[in-house]
């Protein structure tokens, strides 16, 4: 396990969410824990976990269009979504590339879902940050082009 990793849990349940982050922070992960897409994106703006976790109930947006959002932004991050009904599995092949899984929240054990994790945060794509062998040089005193090259280059 690496316990530094990082992964931001994204479930409106507050029962299930504090279960999983304690689950999860018990196990050396650090976890932050938001009941909303608005508020992973909010997050997102200014860091970049190793994992993300999305139930599929989410308010407001669904799990899936928060999935697509991310994803519009950032192709490399490991991204799986939660799930208690037996619809998921069935959800159109676009939208499944944009998880690494489709996991059954009802069915799956705790040991379970920590060795998806573990698997996850090991065969993550060798495009994210911390595999990029150049440094880059951004010389502009346009903030807002500043804030926005800081973004993407996260």
């Amino acid at each position: 396990m690496e316990a530094t990793s990082t992964i931001l849990f994204v479930e409106p349940d507050l029962s299930r969410r504090e279960r999983v982050y304690d689950l999860l922070t018990g196990h050396g992960y650090r976890v932050t824990a938001v009941s909303s897409g608005d508020q992973a994106l909010d997050i997102l703006k200014d860091a970049r976990p190793d994992l993300v976790l999305v139930d599929l109930d989410l308010s407001h947006v669904s799990g899936w269009r928060l999935v697509h959002r991310i994803r519009s932004f950032d192709a490399y991050t490991p991204i799986f979504l939660l799930d208690g009904s037996p619809e998921a599995a069935h959800q159109p092949s676009i939208e499944k590339a944009e998880v690494q899984a489709i996991l059954s929240v009802n069915a799956l054990q705790d040991h379970e879902l920590l060795a998806v994790i573990q698997q996850g945060l090991h065969h993550s794509p060798s495009g994210r940050q911390e595999h990029w062998p150049w440094t880059i040089l951004v010389v502009d005193d346009e903030p807002k082009l500043q804030r926005v090259l800081d973004h993407f280059l996260q």
